[in-house]
């Protein structure tokens, strides 16, 4: 690791840089655009709501999925269900209920965690407070929606 990167640092001080600034002041001489992102006391909450955001979305509403399709007997390889695979209206109506609740809540959880992440570097608690009523948000959607 002797390749020189910025402001003739190798990587390891550049590294060491970034990562505590205090520290290592007199070896930093990155000028005004170095930015450092530093998480306040609290950020684990923000941590442990992205981690319940994989399990609300990942496991509980798959669950779910792959009940209706045992219960409506959707085999994959099909997304939805149309007159081919499920000859019922109603069954089909309901399982593709199920599977846009779920296919709608991943398509926005990466806009939601990247807010989640973002806010929690400064107001921590807040953002996880708000990420939790988020996901029972979610939650409430999915059950209403199907």
């Amino acid at each position: 690791l002797k390749a020189k990167c910025w402001h003739n640092l190798d990587c390891l001080q550049l590294c060491a840089c970034w990562l505590h600034p205090r520290l290592y002041a007199s070896t930093c001489s990155l000028g005004t655009m170095a930015a450092v992102a530093v998480a306040k006391p609290g950020f684990g909450y923000v941590l442990g709501t992205a981690c319940a955001s994989y399990l609300v979305h990942h496991i509980y509403m798959s669950f779910k999925v792959v009940k209706a399709r045992k219960q409506f007997g959707v085999s994959y390889p099909a997304l939805y269900a149309d007159s081919s695979n499920c000859s019922d209206e109603k069954n089909r109506q309901t399982f593709n209920c199920v599977q846009r609740a779920h296919q709608n809540s991943l398509e926005n959880q990466p806009i939601f965690l990247t807010l989640l992440t973002l806010s929690g570097l400064q107001y921590p608690v807040t953002a996880a407070t708000f990420g939790a009523v988020y996901l029972a948000g979610r939650i409430g959607y999915v059950q209403g929606y199907s």
